[in-house]
């Protein structure tokens, strides 16, 4: 049996920082800044993916300084998305009103620009910077009903990637229906996403096993892509945010024993009210 869970990324070991995958652009980036010479824009690109090296490395502390490098040299702003990357290393930051003024300026320069969508909405809730909210979607399920992730807000979801094949998953159907059925008053749903090659054969599975919570066939693997999905069974919890708070992977059901214990814990903290 294979097993892991994660609830956010693994500090790195001591001393080494930044980590050897992010060295090498780094040294590739300085090699640039240092023969720019008059060159401003090289200047500011390569400044930019210092910038957002130091921001994919936890380290937003050292992405500003680089951003704000940038600018310097760019001041126009020539180079897109330059007060989008700072605003995001603000975010991490936790300097919100700072991280909102930059945000703005990088959509009055491109309204229309590649970040100008993702900017507006960390301008609504900066904590989308900070925490690890699950992408949007929207599908219709097997009983016709539209399942998004903004019909689900204010529940707790478990998103459950299976396939009839895999006999972790069909192992583990009892354990989610006892857990349903324990949860049957609380802001709680099951959402099953089935990466089956045959449809028929899942509608058959679902209908002879009495799979009536919110049941999706991924035909073409869209959803699994989206969260990043690459084998069944791999189980999501959103809290009712829509914020991932652990995944599961490589185990059933029944075998995740911290699964069923986040899952109490993000009810108990859920703000939907219940029994």
């Amino acid at each position: 049996m294979r097993s892991s869970a994660r609830i956010g990324a693994p500090a790195p070991a001591p001393g080494a920082w930044p980590p050897r995958s992010a060295r090498d652009p780094l040294d590739a980036a300085q090699s640039a800044i240092d023969l720019a010479g008059g060159n401003t824009r090289l200047l500011a690109r390569a400044r930019k993916v210092r910038g957002q090296v130091f921001a994919a490395a936890g380290d937003p502390r050292s992405a500003e300084t680089e951003f704000r490098a940038a600018l310097d040299a760019d001041p126009e702003s020539n180079v897109a998305d330059l007060h989008y990357e700072l605003g995001r290393a603000l975010i991490a930051e936790r300097r919100d009103d700072e991280a909102i003024a930059e945000l703005r300026k990088e959509i009055e320069i491109r309204p229309h620009g590649t970040t100008a969508e993702e900017a507006q909405a960390l301008i609504a809730n900066p904590r989308r910077g900070r925490e690890n909210y699950a992408p949007d979607f929207s599908f219709v399920a097997a009983d016709g009903a539209t399942v998004s992730l903004d019909t689900l807000r204010g529940k707790v979801v478990l998103l459950d990637f299976w396939t009839t094949w895999c006999a972790p998953c069909v192992k583990a159907l009892p354990s989610v229906k006892k857990e349903l059925k324990a949860h049957a008053n609380d802001p709680f749903v099951v959402v099953g996403i089935s990466g089956d090659r045959d449809g028929r054969a899942w509608r058959t599975f679902t209908d002879k096993n009495a799979m009536t919570w919110p049941q999706h066939w991924d035909e073409n693997g869209k959803l699994a892509r989206l969260f990043g999905v690459r084998e069944p069974p791999t189980y999501v919890l959103l809290d009712a945010e829509g914020i991932e708070r652990l995944r599961v992977k490589g185990a059933g059901f029944h075998e995740a024993r911290n699964l069923a214990a986040e899952i109490d814990r993000q009810i108990t903290l859920s703000p939907t009210p219940h029994p």
